[in-house]
């Protein structure tokens, strides 16, 4: 098996685990709502620039069909 594979679960465990690193020492100092609410505040502003160039255009020519679904997909 490649390697290349192998680097997304990784990455993902990578991630998590650190979120429960920074989870564990933050929650003597912030209050857990905060933490919760501070983490959807960062993937608001990190995943924005993806959502918002595509938002109007996907609704204007939204037409469902079989053999050319990747034109309506953003």
């Amino acid at each position: 098996m490649p390697l290349l594979y192998s680097l997304p679960p990784l990455g993902a465990v990578l991630i998590w685990s650190g979120n429960m690193s920074i989870n564990q020492l933050a929650v003597t100092a912030i209050a857990p709502s905060a933490i919760v609410f501070y983490r959807w505040v960062l993937a608001l502003a990190v995943l924005s620039p993806f959502v918002l160039p595509c938002y109007g255009v996907c609704e204007a020519r939204f037409v469902p069909s079989c053999q050319n679904w990747l034109s309506w997909v953003c």
